[in-house]
């Protein structure tokens, strides 16, 4: 395991005590939960910047693998010829090819890597459709009284809404700045 995947586990523990101690001390604390790829499944405009980003993949995926094609018929050609060429004419279709699995990566990168054009369109596409979203979850938590309101997924919870008289950060922040941590034993 390694340590943000422990760093993740002791913070939803550090979470779960203190909502357990928390819940000790409210008798009447409310929590839900909503599960949030249900609701981007069926939520229209989710839907809608879900195609708008599936159809940019799609020209993006269809380019790269042209480009591969192009790039496999190259140096299908090259391994064809390569016996009957000079070393000159070797070396500069060595070259061409590297440089054209370059540009494929390249363009990979560009297009779908982390901080690609893939990346910030969700960002674009999504952020609005997100903001909608934790503002109907934060309406339905104040009107129907629930103090937190959880993300369900397969891998964990997340609070999404969270009513501010159980935050605890600043005390949590508190103790890490007087040097209160640590073992207990």
């Amino acid at each position: 395991m390694n340590s943000s995947a422990r760093f993740l586990i002791w913070v939803f523990a550090l979470v779960g005590i203190g909502a357990t101690q928390l819940a000790a001390q409210t008798t009447n604390l409310k929590i839900g939960f909503v599960e949030s790829d249900v609701i981007f499944q069926q939520y229209p405009e989710a839907q809608e910047a879900q195609k708008k980003l599936d159809a940019m993949i799609k020209v993006w995926q269809d380019e790269i693998d042209r480009m591969t094609q192009e790039y496999q018929t190259n140096l299908q050609d090259y391994q064809q010829k390569q016996a009957l060429m000079t070393e000159q004419a070797k070396q500069k279709t060595e070259q061409d090819l590297i440089g054209l699995r370059q540009k494929i990566l390249d363009y990979q990168n560009q297009k779908l890597g982390q901080n690609g054009e893939l990346a910030q369109q969700q960002d674009k596409l999504l952020r609005p459709v997100k903001d909608k979203i934790i503002e109907a979850i934060e309406q339905v938590a104040k009107e129907e009284s629930f103090h937190f309101i959880l993300d369900r997924n397969d891998q964990f919870l997340i609070v999404l809404y969270g009513d501010a008289r159980f935050d605890v950060t600043f005390r949590v922040l508190d103790r890490l700045k007087r040097g209160l941590t640590g073992s207990t034993k």
